[in-house]
C-alpha cells in the first residue's frame, strides 16, 4: 500500500470509529426513549421525549455528515441542507460509494428531521405528547433498520480499505 493509500486507510478507519460512536449515542437515546413510555405525566414525557428525539436525530445526522465529508466532499449547504443530506445519503454515487440509507430508512428519518425542525423553530408552541408518541414508539424498530444500513456501509468501507490500489 502506498503512503497515500495508507493515509486514506487511516482516515477511513477513523471515519468508521467516529460513525460508530455517533450511532452508539443514538442507540443510547433509543434506550432512554423506551423508558419514557412509563412516565405518567404527559407534559413531562413530552419534554423528555423531545430532548431525546433531538439528541437521537442529531447523532444520526452527525454520522451522515461525516460520511458526506469523506465521500461526497462535504455536506450540502443552504436552507434545505438537512433534507438534502438525507437524500444524498440515500443515493448511490457510482464509482464512489453505495447508498448509505435504504429507502425505508430515508422515509423514517425524514419524520425525525421534520420533528427536529418543528421543535427548533416553533418556539412558542407547546410540546404535545400525542404529536410525538409515534416517533418514540417507532424509534427502536427504525433504528434496527438504520443500524443494518450503517453496517452494510461499514462493510463497504472495510472492503475499500482492504482492496489494494482501490480509491488511491
Amino acid at each position: 500500500m502506498s503512503a497515500e493509500g495508507g493515509a486514506r486507510a487511516r482516515r477511513l478507519l477513523s471515519l468508521l470509529a467516529a460513525v460508530d460512536e455517533d450511532i452508539g449515542a443514538a442507540a443510547g437515546s433509543v434506550q432512554e426513549l423506551a423508558l419514557l413510555l412509563s412516565l405518567p405525566d404527559e407534559s413531562v414525557r413530552a419534554a423528555a421525549a423531545a430532548t431525546h428525539l433531538l439528541r437521537f436525530y442529531g447523532a444520526i445526522e452527525q454520522a451522515l455528515e461525516r460520511i458526506a465529508q469523506e465521500f461526497d466532499g462535504g455536506a450540502p449547504s443552504g436552507r434545505e441542507w438537512h433534507r438534502e443530506l438525507l437524500r444524498m445519503m440515500a443515493r448511490t454515487v457510482p464509482e464512489v460509494r453505495p447508498a448509505v440509507l435504504s429507502a425505508e430508512s430515508l422515509e423514517w428519518l425524514d419524520g425525525y428531521r421534520k420533528f427536529r425542525h418543528r421543535v427548533l423553530r416553533a418556539y412558542g408552541s407547546p410540546l404535545v405528547w400525542g404529536k410525538m408518541a409515534h416517533l418514540v414508539q417507532q424509534a427502536s424498530e427504525g433504528f434496527q433498520r438504520l443500524r443494518a444500513d450503517i453496517d452494510r456501509f461499514s462493510e463497504f468501507v472495510r472492503n475499500l480499505i482492504n482492496t489494494p490500489n482501490r480509491g488511491e
